[in-house]
C-alpha cells in the first residue's frame, strides 16, 4: 500500500497508509505532507482530551512534489509550493464557531468535549478544464484557485492527536459524488471554495408597480385606466457568478446537508433569463409578458389586451414591445435575487438542503449530482416538489417569495392616453439597465430619453431628468381636484438610482446619506455605515424613491389652503448639498452657501451669477476664486426649485380659490379652462427651465427633504455595505 509520510521539522517523522478517502479515489500521486513552522511533535502522543486551546495550532503545508488530482483526466493540481493547512481546533466554550473567520455563514457550533481535526488543500483548475467538465469543478471558473477543505470531528478521548491527524488525512473527502459524501464520518464537513457560476432556476412572485406620470399638455379629462399594480409569475433561469463554497456536513444516520454559500465582502452578480419567448403575436403563450403586464397594471386588461391583439400591429413591433418587457423583468429579476442574497441572514446559505441518502431514487441522485457540478437548476425548481429524500431548508428562490424589488412601470404620458393599450400603441417601449425599469411613452418623450434602437435600452442620465421634471409637472396637475381623475388610490413615485463598476467610498458615503435625506437614517448613522479601511468598493447598485398620493402632492405647494412658505424650498435645496458634500471633501466650499446664515439671500439680493458683485460676495464669504462658477451652480439650482415650487403653486391656488367661490363648476367652463391653462402653461416653463441636477442626487434629496412623501424606499448593495430601508408614513424609519 503506498505511504504518506508527515514530518514538522521538529522531530515528527510519521509514515500514513490511507485506506479510503479522496486520495486513494482521486489523487494520481500521493504527496509528501511538510508542515512548516509549527511543533506537532510535542503534542502528537497527548490524547484528545489532553489538548486545550493553548495547545491548539494552524499549520502551513508544503508537498515534497506537485499533486495532480482528478477522476480520468488531471482536473485539479495542487503545487508544491502552493501547500495547504493542517489544523487542530479546540473550542474555548460550549458553541464555539469552528469557522475563524467565518466568510461564509451558518458556522459551525462545537461542543466543549469536542475536537477538530481539518486539512485544507490549496488547488487550481488545470488548464484545459472547464466549470462544465470534470467531476472535480463544482461550477468553478477555468485555472481559478479551489481550496478542498476537510473536517473530521473527534470526542474529547484518549485518542492521541497523531491518530486524529493520521485518520483525517487518510478520509479526506472531496464531495464530489454522493458516494463520497456517503463515507464521511458522521459530522465530518467537506467543502470546496472558488470563483465560478451557479446556475439555477425557478419562479417567483414579481410586483408590477405603476408610476403614471403626465406631460407638460394638458392632460385629458376622464378615468386612468391603469392601477397600483400587482404581482406577476415569472419563471426564469438564473447565473450567480462570484465566489463561493459549496459545502456538505454529514449527520447522523444517512443524512447529510448540502449548502451553497456565497462569499461575504466579494464582488458577485446575479442575471436572470425569464422563461418568455419574444413572439410575433399577443396572448398565444401562456408566457406572454406582454399580456402578464397588462393584467397586472390595468383596470380593464380584458379591454387592453383585444385592443393592442386588433391593431394591427406588425410582428417587428410587437417583438420590440415584448423584447423591452423581457429585459426589464430580466434586470428586475437579477436585482431582486442580489437583495434576497444580500438582505438574507448574513448566517444563512443561499441555498441549503437535507438529503437522506437511503431514501434516495434515481432522479434525486442525479439532482444531486448536477449541483454537485454547479448547476442547481432543477434542484431549486424543485421548490417543495423534491424526490424522496430530499427537503429544503433555505432556498433565495420560491414560488411563495416575492422579491422585494418590484418592475416598476413609468407610464410617461399615460395622462393624456388614459387607457394603456392607447399608450402602447402610440408610444414606445424602453427599459432603463440600472433599475430594470420598464418605460412605456409617448413619441415625444421617446425621443428625449435616448433609446438604443439595438436594444431598446433607455439612457438612464437622460432618463432621470425626464422623469423628475414629468414628476414635478404630476404633481402640479394631481394637486388639484377637476383636473385629472387618478383612479382610487394611485400613487406616483420619483426615484434615484445609479450603478456602478467600482464605487469609491466618497461615491458610497453619498449614496447612505440618500438614506438619511429620506429619513430612513440619521445622518450620522448613514456615515457610520461606511467601513473604515475601504477604498474601493466593487460593483455598486442604489436606487431611492419617495412614493407621493394626492395629499402628498399637494403639500409640496401648499399648507392649510395657503402657499408653502418660500424658506421651506431654499432650506431644502440647501440642506440637499450637505447630503452630497462633507467638511475636508475637495467640494467641502460648496457647504458655504449651504450652511451660512443670510448669505443666499445676499446672493438673491444681486441674482446674477455672472457678475462681478455676485463673484465677491461668494469670495468674501469664503468661497475660494476658483470655485466661485461651482458655488454659482448651487445657488442656481436652489433658486430654480424655490421660483418653480412657488410659482406652481400661485397657480393651484388660484384654481382653489376659484372652485371654492364656485362650487360645482363645469369641467367646461370658460374661466376654469383658461386657469387650467395657465398652470399648464406654467408646468411646461417649470419642465423646461430645470436645471441639471434636478435630475440627479440633489434634486431627489431636495424634494424628499420637503417631507411630504407617503411611504419611502432605499436599497444598495455592493461587496461591503448593503442593505434595505423603507417607511410606509412620514417620519417613520423601518430596517
Amino acid at each position: 500500500m503506498p505511504t504518506i509520510p508527515l514530518t514538522d521539522g521538529f522531530g515528527l517523522n510519521v509514515s500514513m497508509t490511507p485506506t479510503t478517502g479522496a486520495l486513494l479515489k482521486y489523487f494520481k500521486n500521493l504527496p509528501g505532507f511538510n508542515i512548516a513552522k509549527v511543533n506537532v511533535a510535542q503534542i502528537a502522543s497527548k490524547t484528545l482530551a489532553d489538548v486545550t486551546t493553548d495547545l491548539s495550532f494552524t499549520a502551513c503545508l508544503n508537498f515534497a512534489n506537485s499533486i495532480a488530482i482528478g477522476t480520468s483526466g488531471v482536473e485539479l493540481t495542487a503545487a508544491a509550493s502552493a501547500g495547504g493547512t493542517l489544523a487542530l481546533f479546540v473550542p474555548d466554550k460550549d458553541g464555539a464557531p469552528l469557522f475563524d473567520p467565518d466568510q461564509f455563514g451558518d458556522n459551525i457550533a462545537v461542543a466543549k468535549n469536542r475536537r477538530y481535526v481539518s486539512l485544507q488543500l490549496n488547488t487550481s483548475i488545470s488548464p484545459g478544464v472547464s466549470e462544465t467538465s470534470g467531476d472535480l469543478t463544482f461550477g468553478f471558473q477555468a485555472q481559478s484557485g479551489v481550496t478542498l477543505g476537510y473536517y473530521q470531528l473527534f470526542p474529547a478521548d484518549d485518542t492521541k492527536v497523531i491518530d486524529a491527524i493520521e485518520e483525517t488525512i487518510s478520509s479526506f473527502t472531496i464531495p464530489a459524488d454522493l458516494d463520497d459524501i456517503q463515507g464521511m464520518a458522521e459530522g465530518s464537513v467537506a467543502t470546496a471554495e472558488g470563483t465560478g457560476q451557479l446556475t439555477f432556476s425557478g419562479s417567483v412572485n414579481l410586483l408590477a408597480v405603476t408610476n403614471p406620470l403626465a406631460s407638460a399638455t394638458l392632460p385629458m379629462l376622464g378615468a386612468l385606466g391603469v392601477t397600483g399594480g400587482a404581482s406577476v409569475t415569472v419563471g426564469a433561469s438564473y447565473t450567480y457568478s462570484g465566489d463561493y463554497q459549496v459545502r456538505v456536513q454529514r449527520l447522523a444516520g444517512s443524512s447529510f446537508r448540502l449548502g451553497f454559500y456565497r462569499r461575504r465582502k466579494s464582488d458577485y452578480s446575479v442575471t436572470a433569463s425569464a422563461n418568455a419567448s419574444v413572439t410575433a403575436t399577443i396572448g398565444t403563450s401562456t408566457n406572454d409578458l406582454i399580456v402578464k403586464l397588462i393584467t397586472a397594471i390595468s383596470s380593464q386588461p380584458e379591454a387592453d389586451v383585444k385592443a393592442l391583439q386588433q391593431a394591427g400591429l406588425s410582428a417587428a413591433e410587437i417583438g420590440n414591445i415584448q423584447s423591452a418587457i423581457k429585459c426589464a423583468v430580466n434586470r428586475c429579476l437579477g436585482i431582486g435575487a442580489t437583495l434576497e442574497f444580500e438582505t438574507a441572514d448574513t448566517s444563512e446559505a443561499m441555498f441549503l438542503y437535507q438529503v437522506d441518502l437511503r431514501a434516495l431514487q434515481p432522479d434525486g441522485r442525479a439532482m444531486l449530482h448536477a449541483a454537485l457540478e454547479g448547476k442547481l437548476d432543477q434542484l431549486v425548481a424543485a421548490d417543495t416538489q423534491f424526490p424522496a429524500g430530499i427537503s429544503v431548508i433555505k432556498t433565495c428562490i420560491s414560488q411563495t417569495k416575492t422579491f422585494q424589488h418590484s418592475l416598476k412601470v413609468n407610464l410617461l404620458g399615460i395622462y393624456n392616453f388614459l387607457q394603456l393599450s392607447s399608450l402602447v400603441l402610440k408610444g414606445s417601449a424602453a427599459w432603463d439597465a440600472a433599475t430594470g425599469a420598464l418605460v412605456l411613452t409617448d413619441q415625444i418623450t421617446a425621443a428625449k430619453i435616448g433609446v438604443s434602437t439595438n436594444n431598446l435600452q433607455a439612457d438612464s442620465q437622460k432618463l432621470l431628468k425626464v422623469m423628475a421634471q414629468q414628476f414635478l409637472i404630476t404633481a402640479a396637475y394631481r394637486s388639484v381636484s377637476n383636473i385629472v381623475n387618478s383612479g382610487p388610490a394611485l400613487t406616483a413615485q420619483q426615484s434615484y438610482y445609479e450603478m456602478q463598476h467600482n464605487a469609491s467610498a466618497l461615491q458610497v458615503r453619498n449614496d447612505l446619506l440618500t438614506a438619511a435625506a429620506l429619513g430612513l437614517l440619521s445622518p450620522a448613522d448613514a456615515i457610520g455605515k461606511l467601513p473604515g479601511g475601504v477604498s474601493q468598493f466593487g460593483a455598486e447598485t442604489v436606487y431611492a424613491e419617495a412614493i407621493y398620493d394626492d395629499p402628498a402632492f399637494r403639500s409640496l405647494f401648499l399648507t392649510d389652503g395657503k402657499l408653502r412658505d418660500m424658506n421651506d424650498y431654499i432650506a431644502a435645496g440647501k440642506k440637499a448639498i450637505t447630503m452630497i458634500v462633507q467638511p475636508h471633501d475637495q467640494d467641502d466650499f460648496r457647504l458655504i452657501l449651504a450652511t451660512h446664515d443670510g448669505l443666499y439671500e445676499q446672493l438673491a439680493s444681486n441674482g446674477n451669477t455672472q457678475s462681478k458683485i455676485f463673484q465677491q460676495m461668494l469670495i468674501d464669504a469664503g468661497v475660494p476664486s476658483a470655485n466661485v462658477v461651482a458655488a454659482g451652480v448651487d445657488y442656481t439650482d436652489i433658486a430654480w426649485l424655490a421660483q418653480a415650487m412657488n410659482s406652481t403653486g400661485v397657480k393651484l391656488l388660484a384654481i382653489d380659490q376659484y372652485l371654492a367661490a364656485h362650487p360645482g363648476t363645469d369641467p367646461g367652463n370658460h374661466d376654469f379652462l383658461q386657469l387650467k391653462k395657465a398652470l399648464a402653461d406654467q408646468v411646461g416653463r417649470v419642465a423646461q427651465l430645470a436645471t441639471e441636477h434636478f435630475g440627479g442626487p440633489w434634486g431627489f434629496n431636495a424634494m424628499t427633504l420637503l417631507g411630504s412623501s407617503s411611504a419611502r424606499k432605499w436599497f444598495l448593495t455592493n461587496a461591503h455595505v448593503s442593505g434595505v430601508y423603507e417607511s410606509a408614513k412620514t417620519g417613520a424609519a423601518g430596517g
